[in-house]
């Protein structure tokens, strides 16, 4: 059927394809979107099941319009704003209550999405958001404001529920008195607390949290594998060290809707992975390939941090970060460091690009003053 539609399509002068991926259909195309540079794309067009291939052709054919009016199709696409998708209030009351108002949100932020495990994690932490109005409630910007106010200025709560709360405020197509949307709740975006500078520990520091926690025999051993071997948390759960413990194998979880792959890191200083024998795996949970489970993951990971932060004002997150700045000048090799570390060379700079610049500065002056000390010499 989809290839019927396609050659129906390309017959009328469409390039591209249709196709299904994960149940979700999509137009696949050379395209620009909102003005971006065009290039190939999978571009969702928020339908599921074969069956639904009809009216994917009737939406690229709207987008192919649109394109051929501005030269770039616009997101959020035209009909994840229509307003017929958003169900009438109970009782006529021109609002929906916060339980209807539920149920809209749910089924938008499912569009052109796979059901996986890690989504309906991101969807139950945008409800808890929710769940700060009653059920009961008619929803108006007056009561997402007031609850958005309720919340400590400054603090991460009150920025998870405006982000939440602008979600859905676009999504029911509420309209402020004066301006726009973004008018409205960007004022009280401007009094969140700036993301605070990553301070992880230096060298010193991180082998003090050694000496102190290694031997913990619940989460002693997972803590020493973050800052000898710059994991993720959730990967030390998988972590096993090799021969000597200078290498180990680790699976790298970041992949969007893939499943775990493994890697090989390394040990900054070997010799930590023998001084603290982490060839002696000691931990209370592990996972693998085929037993991995976020949910159970994530639980036992809040854990560990609720132990850690009794002893040490950090997050786990920055045990790893330390791993990273300390290879700057450890390695002299980027590339190496973002490969042990399971992400991209340009994610791994746009991180720590500050602490590269500081690394190429220093090693520039200590090359001039050991160029002065042999020019003195030579004199």
């Amino acid at each position: 059927m989809l290839e019927q539609v396609s050659s129906s399509l390309k017959a009328e002068g469409v390039k591209g394809t249709l196709e299904l991926y994960k149940d979700c259909l999509y137009w696949r195309t050379t395209i620009s979107i909102n003005r971006d540079a065009p290039k190939r794309r999978r571009v969702p067009l928020e339908l599921r099941g074969v069956h639904q291939a009809g009216k994917a052709a009737e939406r690229i054919r709207a987008l192919v319009k649109e394109k051929e009016e501005h030269g770039f199709i616009s997101k959020p696409f035209f009909w994840s704003t229509s307003t017929e998708e958003v169900p009438a209030a109970a009782g006529g009351s021109g609002s929906l209550t916060m339980a209807e108002a539920k149920k809209v949100f749910a089924e938008n932020f499912w569009h052109g999405k796979a059901h996986s495990i890690s989504g309906q994690e991101s969807l139950k932490r945008c409800l808890n958001e929710l769940n700060r109005v009653a059920d009961q409630t008619a929803v108006t910007l007056g009561v997402l404001e007031a609850t958005i106010k309720s919340l400590p200025d400054k603090s991460r709560s009150r920025l998870e529920c405006w982000k939440q709360y602008k979600r859905l405020a676009r999504m029911l197509h509420l309209k402020p008195d004066v301006g726009d949307l973004d008018q409205f709740f960007d004022r009280f975006a401007q009094s969140y607390e700036a993301k605070k500078e990553m301070r992880p520990p230096n060298e010193e520091e991180a082998l003090q949290i050694l000496k102190t926690l290694r031997w913990d025999e619940e989460f002693g051993w997972l803590t020493a594998a973050m800052i000898i071997y710059g994991c993720r948390p959730s990967e030390a759960f998988s972590l096993v060290p090799r021969g000597d413990g200078t290498a180990a194998s680790v699976y790298t979880i970041k992949r969007k809707e893939k499943m775990p792959v493994l890697r090989t890191t390394m040990a900054l200083r070997p010799e930590w992975a023998e001084q603290f024998e982490m060839t002696k795996v000691e931990r209370f949970y592990q996972w693998n390939l085929t037993t991995y489970d976020p949910r159970v993951c994530k639980s036992q990971e809040d854990r560990w941090r609720k132990w850690f932060n009794k002893y040490f004002d950090l997050t786990l997150y920055d045990l790893r970060h330390s791993w990273a700045i300390r290879s700057i000048g450890m390695l002299g090799n980027p590339v190496l460091a973002a490969k042990c570390m399971g992400h991209s060379l340009t994610v791994h700079s746009n991180t720590y690009h500050r602490w590269m610049q500081e690394d190429e500065v220093e090693r520039a002056v200590s090359k001039i003053l050991r160029d002065n000390e042999k020019g003195m010499s030579t004199r």
